[in-house]
């Protein structure tokens, strides 16, 4: 976090054939409006002395893509982001990547504004399916608690010719808390089917957004 802004670095490829590094940093938070909001000097741990030439694509407020040239003896290379305070005063923040965490693509090279949306889009499809995918297994396992909850209270309801008084008390006291589980439980599958719904429909968006950006490239 630097100056209430949340820097992650979601993905590093390398290219071992050209020597190409890539890091696509994820901003929350942000308040950056300009192209130069922030900086990034790249260095490696086998010269840590010296910054390493690097180029920095801002595309949107909240992605920036770096991409560098890194010697074969480099182990662990990091991305100093720095944000400007004022005219005198920065401030700045460290991430680092192990060369052995790194995901090599030899298919790797640098590109276009326009690829690197494309690029940005196919990340937020992939996260917003992840994201559906857990919805749709929470709501199953809601589904699932109310199916077992309303057979609970249906055996309990057919035990109750051979109960006592006292245990029938006991029975329907249990069956009111079983429907009060229930209930919140519907209510959460409501709610769940809606969030479902919006990021379905945030999918669709994107894709219309890559299919436009596509035929642009």
């Amino acid at each position: 976090t630097l100056e209430n802004i949340t820097f992650n670095l979601i993905s590093r490829k390398y290219n071992e054939d050209t020597g190409l590094f890539q890091g696509i940093l994820h901003v929350s938070n942000s308040d950056l409006q300009d192209n130069n909001s922030i900086g990034v000097d790249v260095k490696i741990d086998t010269d840590p002395q010296n910054t390493i030439k690097s180029n920095l694509v801002k595309v949107s407020n909240n992605y920036y893509i770096v991409t560098t040239y890194l010697k074969e003896n480099w182990h662990t290379v990091s991305l100093v982001v720095s944000k400007s305070i004022n005219e005198e005063e920065k401030k700045s923040i460290s991430v680092y990547s192990n060369k052995d965490d790194v995901e090599k693509d030899n298919k790797l090279k640098e590109e276009n504004l326009n690829a690197y949306n494309i690029l940005i889009v196919n990340l937020e499809i992939e996260n917003i399916n992840k994201e559906i995918q857990n919805i749709t297994q929470e709501i199953g396992t809601k589904n699932r608690l109310i199916s077992n909850l309303s057979d609970d209270n249906t055996r309990q309801k057919a035990n109750e010719k051979y109960q006592t008084e006292d245990e029938i008390k006991e029975t329907e006291n249990k069956i009111n808390q079983n429907n009060k589980i229930i209930e919140d439980t519907k209510n959460s599958v409501i709610k769940l089917l809606k969030s479902l719904e919006e990021q379905k429909k945030r999918v669709e968006k994107l894709q219309e957004k890559k299919y436009d950006l596509e035929k642009n490239q």
